[in-house]
């Protein structure tokens, strides 16, 4: 197995723990979100659906095939993950640039 599997099974295995947390603390008054370090938005809904996708991402990743990459490839891949990793730390920005309710 590959390196690079090693840890996105890891991380498929950690990030469910991660979920399990947003959601238990749901239920606390006044919990906010510091997953990334910078906003002290209240969790939300929206943090374990994000942390679902990112689930998704990981299993993804550890089931796709393997073999040589053309630089082609290689530039979309990294373009992709750089697009979505920044989304996914700016969420919470985000929500708020585009208006959405504090409600979820």
């Amino acid at each position: 197995m590959r390196g690079y599997r090693i840890g996105i099974l890891l991380s498929a295995a950690l990030l469910p723990a991660f979920t399990v947390a947003v959601a238990t603390n749901l239920r606390r008054a006044g919990a906010t979100c510091r997953c990334f370090g910078r906003t002290a938005a209240p969790l939300g809904r929206q943090h374990v659906w994000r942390n679902a996708f990112l689930v998704g991402c990981a299993i993804a990743g550890a089931l796709a095939p393997s073999g040589p990459v053309r630089p082609g490839e290689a530039v979309l891949a990294v373009a992709g993950g750089l697009l979505t990793g920044v989304l996914v730390v700016m969420m919470d920005d985000l929500r708020f640039l585009f208006g959405a309710s504090r409600r979820t």
